[in-house]
């Protein structure tokens, strides 16, 4: 694959024909409203990429496949992996306070 062009809406409709999942029965599996589900299957991008990995996890296969449609990633794709990693290595701490507008 020499294009690293994200293909997430494409491979996932494939997985839901692949699968028989409805539009109604997978929102609720990734549990987001069917009218998300709906815009990503026209070509929207998820703005939380937990979405994205609870797709991956619903149908067993990996974060870059459901991104790329391959299993195989381009050296390219392998950068991007590698900053991802790179980005969630480590423990975090996540503090919640208000803010002063």
């Amino acid at each position: 694959m020499s294009d690293p062009k994200l293909k997430f809406n494409e491979v996932l409709k494939t997985l839901m024909e692949k699968h028989e999942l409805t539009q109604k029965q997978l929102s609720s599996m990734v549990g987001i409203p069917e009218s998300n589900l709906s815009t990503y299957l026209s070509g929207s991008f998820p703005q939380d990429p937990l979405v994205i990995y609870k797709c991956a996890r619903v149908f067993s296969v990996s974060y870059f496949y459901i991104l790329f449609g391959e299993e195989e990633l381009t050296e390219e794709q392998q950068k991007i992996k590698q900053q991802v990693g790179e980005l969630t290595a480590g423990k975090f701490e996540l503090i919640l306070r208000p803010i002063k507008e």
